[in-house]
């Protein structure tokens, strides 16, 4: 019987400790894991209450990715390893190859999350940043420093993009890496001019926890990912979409099979 379990995730170098599960995740060998963060308990009791870990869970999930809560409870995308594979592999088709990657995001969320499960799934050690206490562009010469080749990625959200814009070393760092994902809100328009004209390689992405993170990126979807535009409404499919909503079957956002 599957059954959802809490992962702690906590941040810095502690990461690496959750990296063999994250193995067994991807390998659909483990029960289903529910990430939180290691240091916030009230973060992890609020996402506990929400989406009751230690309880039975449909076969053949692997992760359920708490979506950010913003509109009241926060709900859990169920995905599978397929579907965890499905993205990853996609990506690097897209970035041009296998790959080390930094990580600079908060590893319980989606983005965070998909830089450690492309990490094992490209079979290189991902480079970590403590963004417990903020988001330090200082940090970023020094950890793209230690990051092996021959292909270099790392995630990043808009602000921490301004962020590095301000500090010169941070932006010959990441303009030395071949690909910036940059995702999770809107980028300015000054902002990507001011990236690109300084040789920082930014790839736009859009998605969310229940595409498994980014499915298109630079405005084309990735390898199988599927869009569809009905009355209004922006429609994905394809084979890293979630497979629902943990304990609500008949949500309306998946109510099409197939669609999200």
């Amino acid at each position: 019987m599957n059954v959802l379990r809490t992962l702690a995730v906590p941040q810095g170098e502690a990461v690496f400790e959750v990296l063999p599960a994250i193995a067994q995740i991807l390998d659909g060998v483990h029960d289903a894991v529910l990430p939180v963060p290691a240091a916030d308990a009230r973060e992890t009791a609020r996402l506990s209450d929400a989406l009751h870990p230690d309880q039975p869970i449909d076969d053949g999930i692997s992760l359920v990715v708490a979506t950010s809560g913003t509109t009241g409870t926060p709900k859990g995308a169920m995905l599978t390893a397929s579907a965890l594979r499905a993205s990853g592999d996609a990506t690097h088709e897209r970035l041009g190859g296998t790959g080390s990657w930094l990580l600079v995001l908060p590893p319980h969320h989606i983005a965070g999350m998909q830089v450690l499960l492309r990490s094992v799934l490209a079979g290189t050690q991902p480079v970590i940043v403590d963004v417990s206490a903020g988001f330090d562009p200082a940090a970023l010469p020094g950890a793209v420093a230690a990051m092996s080749g021959p292909r270099r990625y790392t995630s990043l959200v808009p602000t921490q993009l301004v962020k590095a814009l301000g500090d010169r070393a941070a932006v010959e760092a990441l303009a030395s890496l071949d690909a910036v994902l940059l995702g999770g809100a809107a980028t300015p328009a000054p902002v990507l001019a001011q990236a690109t004209e300084a040789g920082i390689t930014v790839v736009r992405t859009y998605g969310m926890s229940e595409t498994s993170g980014g499915c298109v990126y630079d405005g084309i979807p990735l390898s199988g990912a599927q869009i569809r535009i009905d009355d209004g409404r922006v429609l994905l499919g394809g084979p890293m979409l979630a497979s629902g909503y943990r304990g609500l079957p008949d949500h309306p956002a998946f109510a099409e099979p197939g669609w999200f």
